[in-house]
């Protein structure tokens, strides 16, 4: 069982090397850009098996369903049968994270977990 990450972010530039950082790990890595402007995607581009984009309304209030449903179609339309870690650009896991939940998920059962964030 394969454990991918999708992380989501705008203009995150200053930060998103470390998210990508400590999930690099992983058996693949998708970036949903939500239409950066600075070097995000240059980043992201480095350290993701695939950047997605779709552009990010920030004054429709339904932009964040709308954006996690976009991610979400690709990643059931890619990775089937695989277990997917969602991050924000900005958040960041503990050393060994990705080992833990590689590990863990050879014997959990598919559906959706909530994981408790510190």
């Amino acid at each position: 069982m394969n454990l991918g990450v999708v992380i989501m972010g705008q203009d995150c530039g200053k930060h998103i090397k470390m998210c990508l950082d400590s999930c690099k790990e992983a058996d693949w890595i998708v970036f949903c850009d939500g239409g950066s402007t600075d070097n995000t995607l240059e980043i992201a581009n480095k350290y993701c098996n695939i950047t997605i984009q779709n552009k990010y309304d920030k004054i429709d209030p339904t932009m964040n369903g709308r954006q996690r449903n976009f991610y979400l179609d690709y990643i059931k339309k890619n990775y089937p049968n695989d277990f997917c870690l969602v991050l924000d650009a900005d958040e960041v896991l503990s050393d060994d994270a990705i080992k833990q939940l590689k590990k863990d998920i050879q014997v959990m059962k598919p559906g959706m977990y909530s994981v408790k964030m510190k």
